[in-house]
């Protein structure tokens, strides 16, 4: 279960690294939950919840979407305390995040970005 969930937080942040801005939607997320199903049993953790004895916090996945059509995005779960940085694209309420040539979607309501990772992965990020 624990190497699943850390495939899941590597794809989440090569996801996250893809994200991208709008003039609304400009500005800092951080780790909202992250929901996935498992041989039929569905999950859902939350910032602040515990996960095999460590805190999950919102710091673990901080995005800051630029005017500029940028973002950077860190993790101190990817091992480094390095951004990674792409570009973005917005269509309506979809953002299309961009990351070497890889892209991916999340859906913009509000102070919300809502990534399908795949079917049965989720990750929530908020303002």
């Amino acid at each position: 279960m624990k190497k699943k969930v850390a495939g899941l937080v590597a794809v989440l942040c090569l996801c996250v690294m893809a994200l991208a801005a709008c003039s609304s939607g400009t500005g800092t997320y951080k780790f909202s939950s992250m929901t996935f199903t498992d041989d039929g049993e569905t999950m859902t953790f939350n910032a602040g919840d515990e996960f095999e004895g460590e805190t999950l916090s919102a710091d673990m996945f901080v995005l800051e979407l630029k005017k500029d059509d940028t973002f950077t995005m860190t993790s101190p779960l990817m091992g480094s305390d390095e951004a990674q940085s792409g570009t973005w694209k917005k269509d309506g309420k979809t953002i299309t995040l961009t990351v070497d040539g890889e892209s991916i979607t999340a859906t913009l309501d509000g102070k919300t970005l809502t990534i399908t990772i795949e079917e049965g992965v989720s990750v929530v990020l908020k303002k």
